[in-house]
């Protein structure tokens, strides 16, 4: 889980745990994210690798959009037949702002404030 707010980060992952009984990384920003995605890619045991990657669109250091274009480009330079499912967190409802998180290999947008039903 990727977020720049406390909030925001405490929000989703108390709804992995609590809901869906996840377990998770946080990072506050982008860099943090792909430098901990590179460091799980380095374990020797498959287990270990990341399945989805919640991730806020507007951080400092790093955005969502550079952040999801550097993983999705390691994955593809080193892990051929292995993806990981990048979902990005957005206030900005529009459908630029959707087609941008999408151009960035995302496979889907979530909007804030996120809602369990």
């Amino acid at each position: 889980v990727v977020d720049d707010n406390e909030f925001n980060l405490m929000t989703v992952t108390l709804l992995l745990k609590e809901y869906f009984e996840c377990t998770y990384v946080e990072a506050m920003d982008g860099l943090e994210a792909v430098n901990a995605f590179k460091a799980d890619q380095a374990k020797t045991c498959c287990k270990n690798y990341f399945k989805i990657v919640f991730m806020d669109i507007n951080m400092p250091v790093m955005d969502g959009i550079d952040s999801a274009i550097k993983i999705n480009k390691y994955m593809k330079k080193n892990l051929q037949n292995w993806l990981i499912s990048i979902v990005a967190l957005t206030a900005n409802q529009d459908k630029p702002s959707e087609q941008k998180c999408l151009n960035a290999g995302m496979k889907e947008v979530l909007y804030k404030p996120i809602q369990v039903k």
